[in-house]
């Protein structure tokens, strides 16, 4: 064999995938909720994306947040805003 090659441990064991935990809301002075962008488009039946250029978004720990009720409201302003035509 070559120089070059070196033993690693048979006995590693590689380790477990993380796995993803639900971000809990955190409440915010006024009576305002951070809530995961991921979370409330799922509740309001959207795709996470389209949430994302709707709503401002509050990245916290590198996950993505709306506040409610903000968010809500603009998603309605944005529904009946796109419905007009002529």
């Amino acid at each position: 064999m070559s120089d070059l090659v070196v033993d690693l441990p048979t006995n590693s064991k590689p380790r477990p995938a993380r796995r993803a935990t639900e971000r809990p809301d955190i409440p915010l002075p006024g009576g305002k909720v951070a809530r995961p962008r991921k979370r409330w488009a799922r509740e309001k039946g959207i795709c996470e994306k389209t949430a994302g250029r709707i709503v401002d978004n509050v990245y916290i720990a590198n996950s993505a947040y709306v506040i409610e009720p903000d968010a809500t409201l603009k998603l309605i302003k944005h529904g009946q805003r796109r419905g007009r035509r002529g």
